[in-house]
């Protein structure tokens, strides 16, 4: 199960990463699920299952999860950053998704890059 969530985190990352400034509300929203699914993927890796209805969690609560069980084999350092990581994309893409008015400059966008290609894609 957790390499379906690495799959998905993936292909949003690559998805992500094609997409350019002019269309950065779909480039919120890819990143934001990258890190996700890619949250999925860890937390259930360590042994945790999701929701048994829907086979997730809750949005809201994955930034808690994270430093709460990923704390031990990332690091209590690294979970705090990737906590931040998911929460900072979860504003930026509902910022896309829920704002239209909205808009965000390219270095946000690189920042936002960078902070989730930290976590998703590799073996962090």
């Amino acid at each position: 199960m957790d390499e379906l969530w690495r799959l998905s985190a993936r292909e949003a990352m690559d998805a992500a990463r094609a997409l350019t400034a002019e269309r950065w509300r779909a480039m919120a929203n890819r990143l934001y699920y990258a890190m996700y699914a890619e949250t999925h993927a860890r937390l259930i890796a360590a042994g945790l299952r999701p929701r048994r209805a829907l086979g997730t969690w809750r949005h809201e609560e994955l930034p808690k999860l994270v430093r709460k069980h990923l704390g031990k084999p990332l690091g209590k350092d690294k979970a705090a950053r990737w906590s931040r990581a998911l929460r900072n994309a979860r504003q930026l893409r509902e910022a896309a998704d829920y704002q239209p008015q909205s808009t965000v400059d390219a270095s946000t966008l690189v920042r936002a890059m960078n902070r989730v290609s930290e976590f998703v894609g590799g073996e962090s």
